[in-house]
């Protein structure tokens, strides 16, 4: 097969390429970075460290990534044609939504079951704990400074909502790329200059004001420059080429060269896994555009190792099946874990699951396993209400 990476895919709801095939490979991507961020959040996130670019291990850099290339993934997904007003309304709008109803529903129901396992949560302010999940923590305090390094804890043992920014940041992004992403796609050469200028916006901000905004609205633009990098990525076919090009020698060039230049960044551009505390490295006015460098070649290495394995059967089909609910992984997995060990363990503000590794990456795996039942059987119940139309995914989402 011939493939034209100079034209556009259609069906990006779907996931598919021109031809109506599925993009197996993003399937299977969004399956390992999902089981990437649930390790992090149940397991790694125990040891104490805030995630700065002086202590992270490498390793755990490389698996970071994942996670903002969800970024670049839904950029990926942009299906043009549409007003502003319209991709507001179908894609801003139910993430906002979201947003706030998940919010408050997780911390509610993790509240209520410790009371009822006999939890004393009589020091907590439950509303308090909403509040600051809602609109963030440290709002309006300089980043970095002793109190907004204070500000940023576990707020409660039925704090859930470790992986909630990430919403937040997607749909604040969304109002910016939607804004742009028409009037700059058509050429790549303004297509990366928006980009780097994006990029750019947050690291002037982050060096000059450092004042943390409701929402981590001052990481707007970087979440932005992000989307906008999966749509120019999605111009050129970018992943269909991965899924068909294994016999094409500009797939192992490329391969190659994403190599290189993940190990050369790794060593010199050491990249946060805390960016939610507005984090991006101690590079000054070019600390978002070498954290951006260093998530997009270890996230674009990530993708071209998927496309080989995704040819391996088994290991395959689980981390597929795992990619298309990777919305319900990302949303539940703290809540879920919390209510399996809370009975067993005490659960404090200090650590979301205080377990060691081995018994933590037991609770990863039931946590996965018991999201996918319930959302294998969520489906099979809306396609029965719907008779028997197969229920549309959700693309902007994890």
């Amino acid at each position: 097969m011939t493939i034209n990476y100079n034209r556009r895919i259609p069906s990006y709801d779907t996931m598919s390429d021109n031809t109506g095939k599925r993009l197996t490979t993003l399937d299977m991507y969004k399956g390992l970075a999902i089981f990437g961020v649930l390790v992090t959040h149940i397991i790694l996130l125990q040891n104490g460290a805030d995630g700065t670019s002086e202590q992270t291990n490498p390793i755990v850099q490389f698996m970071f990534a994942g996670l903002v290339m969800f970024f670049l993934i839904s950029g990926y997904l942009y299906k043009p044609g549409k007003s502003y007003m319209q991709n507001v309304k179908h894609r801003v709008v139910p993430l906002v939504i979201i947003y706030v109803v998940f919010s408050i529903a997780a911390t509610v129901i993790a509240y209520l079951y410790l009371l009822c396992l006999g939890y004393d949560l009589s020091s907590y302010d439950l509303v308090g704990v909403i509040e600051k999940t809602l609109v963030g923590k440290g709002v309006f305090m300089e980043i970095g400074s002793p109190e907004f390094k204070a500000s940023n804890v576990i707020l409660a043992p039925f704090d859930v909502n470790v992986q909630t920014y990430y919403l937040s940041l997607l749909f604040l992004g969304y109002l910016i790329f939607y804004a742009i992403v028409d009037r700059v796609i058509d050429s790549w050469k303004k297509t990366v200059v928006t980009i780097i200028i994006l990029f750019a916006i947050t690291s002037v901000y982050l060096e000059v004001v450092r004042i943390q905004l409701p929402l981590l609205l001052q990481l707007a633009p970087l979440s932005a420059g992000f989307l906008l990098t999966g749509a120019l990525l999605s111009r050129y076919n970018f992943v269909q080429f991965l899924d068909e090009g294994l016999r094409d020698k500009r797939f192992w060039i490329g391969l190659a060269v994403v190599i290189i230049l993940s190990v050369v960044c790794l060593m010199l551009f050491p990249a946060p896994t805390s960016f939610k505390h507005s984090d991006l490295g101690n590079y000054g006015y070019f600390s978002g555009l070498t954290f951006a460098l260093t998530n997009l070649s270890c996230g674009i290495l990530q993708m071209f190792l998927i496309s080989i394995l995704v040819k391996v059967p088994v290991l395959s089909h689980a981390f597929i099946h795992m990619g298309k609910n990777s919305l319900y992984l990302y949303l539940y997995h703290m809540l879920v874990a919390k209510i399996l060990v809370a009975p067993f363990v005490q659960l404090t503000a200090e650590y979301y699951i205080p377990l060691p590794f081995l018994p933590a990456f037991a609770v990863t795996l039931a946590t996965t396993v018991i999201i996918l039942i319930a959302a294998h059987f969520y489906h099979k119940f809306k396609e029965e209400r719907l008779s028997g139309k197969p229920l549309r995914p959700l693309a902007t989402s994890v």
